[in-house]
């Protein structure tokens, strides 16, 4: 009788203690997924800003940009930049 119960004991014990690996074993796959969603997430926000950007570069080309310009001295105000040469 005593052995009996120890026996439903033991077996009670292994019982949770699968339940609890099974568990940790789901847990861990729901952080992944999420890990894994998390990281689609910011490569895609990363690409749509890439395309932004780029778009908006390409705008900025189509109309000219007449208001930069890389050479400090080509532009209208030359002549008042001091290095420029005269």
């Amino acid at each position: 009788r005593e052995q009996e119960r120890l026996r439903l004991e033991q077996e009670a014990r292994e019982q949770e203690r699968l339940r609890l690996e099974q568990e940790a074993r789901v847990r861990e796959q729901e952080e992944q997924r999420l890990a894994t969603e998390r990281e689609q997430r910011i490569q895609r926000e990363q690409a749509e800003q890439a395309a932004t950007e780029q778009a908006r570069i390409q705008q900025a080309k189509k109309e000219g940009n007449a208001g930069f310009s890389a050479d400090p001295c080509s532009g209208p105000s030359a002549k008042f930049v001091s290095n420029c040469g005269k």
